[in-house]
């Protein structure tokens, strides 16, 4: 989509001219609609791990606190080595640290307890998101190899100066689901012969009795961890 109108603004896409921190408030001011069930907060201590020092941009938790993620912001027109080095620093981190914890503590403030907080942030191992302003080939190979989830939100900004957001590919974790309706659409990571094996989200609920529709066909489904 190169741009759209209502009655009386017309908005563009924001390219090059973006700095990554703008585009980082931008997402942060349209967290509630993009994120239903989820707070976003600016985050950014140095962790360490096996492959380097970094500092994630953003963290998101979930209302209830059961999960939370670790949150890279991009412009899809970085290099491919800034890629590489930023996520796969990430994806080895440690996030239990005393100063990745008070840092968060300070972020989520007005969320919740310092007890509830810490609980979160050192039992539950967080997930990973990288969100980019446009599409990039590149960038999701490099999330899918470093584990990451990738969102696609492009910003607009229309002739008076407003704010929009357009909404390319936002993971299924993020998603709204409505009350009672648990089915989920599952990524077929590979077939053999006539077994086909597919990739959980996070929250997929665990149980025995799990009916998957493939082609049109429902088939029992077994889970393996």
């Amino acid at each position: 989509m190169s741009d759209f109108r209502t009655k009386s603004e017309r908005f563009l896409r924001v390219d090059k001219q973006l700095l990554e921190t703008h585009y980082e408030g931008v997402l942060r001011n349209f967290a509630p609609q993009l994120f239903p069930m989820w707070h976003m907060a600016r985050w950014s201590p140095l962790v360490d791990g096996p492959a380097g020092r970094a500092k994630p941009d953003e963290i998101l938790v979930k209302d209830d606190f059961s999960d939370w993620l670790v949150v890279e912001v991009e412009l899809a027109h970085h290099s491919e080595s800034h890629f590489e080095n930023q996520l796969a620093a990430l994806a080895e981190a440690s996030y239990s640290t005393d100063s990745a914890i008070k840092s968060a503590l300070r972020a989520l403030s007005n969320r919740a307890d310092e007890k509830t907080l810490t609980r979160m942030i050192t039992e539950v191992r967080p997930g990973l998101l990288c969100i980019v302003d446009s599409d990039s080939q590149v960038l999701e190979q490099i999330c899918r190899e470093s584990g990451f989830l990738l969102a696609v939100i492009t910003p607009l900004r229309s002739d008076k100066g407003t704010w929009a957001v357009q909404e390319v590919r936002i993971p299924q974790l993020l998603k709204a689901q409505t009350a009672g309706l648990s089915e989920f659409n599952l990524r077929v990571v590979d077939e053999m012969g006539s077994h086909c094996f597919c990739e959980l989200p996070r929250l997929f609920p665990q149980g025995t009795e799990v009916l998957v529709r493939f082609a049109d066909v429902t088939h029992s489904f077994s889970q393996f961890s």
